[in-house]
């Protein structure tokens, strides 16, 4: 019994890796039917929602290894997840990024109704996300538990493209420092006017913190940059 859940979730998590960075409808469809399985995901109605870090970031900066991430996602997360589901009334499926080097999740909510706010769930994910790695032992000022959400999905063709777009989002979001879920709409109301003279500025004191080997100093231009 065991084998063959671990089986069917690793089946999930390659499919779900193959639909986002680029296999055709017709071909996930028949590894779905190859696999045994059906992914509960509406293509008409669903929000993708990315979280979790860099694995360099995972490991190195905030010393994190595969045990954590596993215990993280597959325990805690999941269970998490199945109660939030029952309560809001929406399928998901639950995956790991595994063509980018990373330690990122993805999540895939379909709405069991057609008016749905993704936001408040993802807020109590993040926050459940955030309690996690706190309880891990993670100190490090400059992380935080980044979520971005997409816009909603309404066919199986828009769903590499607000992928790639998400992508995006969540690597943007990492200069905001926050870990409240953040949508595209609400990056673009956070954009803040600069002048390339400031900018200059700034990038030339950066360079001397780097010199000086002043390392705090040299976080927090990088973030203001």
């Amino acid at each position: 019994m065991g084998v063959d859940m671990n089986w069917q979730m690793y089946c999930r998590l390659y499919i779900i890796n193959e639909m986002l960075f680029g296999q055709s409808r017709e071909q996930i469809q028949i590894m779905q039917r190859d696999m045994g399985m059906q992914l509960s995901i509406d293509e008409e109605n669903c929000y993708i929602l990315l979280t979790g870090v860099k694995k360099t970031e995972y490991s190195q900066r905030l010393n994190l290894d595969r045990s954590h991430f596993v215990e993280l996602v597959f325990a805690h997360l999941r269970a998490f997840l199945d109660e939030l589901a029952q309560q809001e009334r929406f399928d998901y499926q639950l995956g790991v990024l595994n063509y980018d080097y990373s330690k990122r999740i993805i999540i895939i909510i379909s709405p069991h109704r057609t008016r749905f706010d993704p936001l408040p769930c993802a807020r109590r994910i993040s926050n459940m996300l955030d309690e996690q790695y706190r309880k891990a032992g993670v100190k490090n000022p400059y992380f935080s538990n980044i979520m971005a959400v997409s816009d909603r999905i309404e066919s199986y063709a828009q769903m590499q493209a607000e992928f790639g777009k998400l992508m995006h989002l969540h690597d943007l979001a990492f200069f905001h420092r926050t870990s409240q879920p953040l949508t595209q709409e609400m990056m673009n109301e956070r954009r803040i006017p600069y002048s390339m003279v400031e900018a200059e500025r700034m990038i030339e004191d950066f360079a001397n913190a780097v010199y000086r080997q002043e390392t705090e100093l040299s976080e927090k231009l990088l973030h203001q940059l």
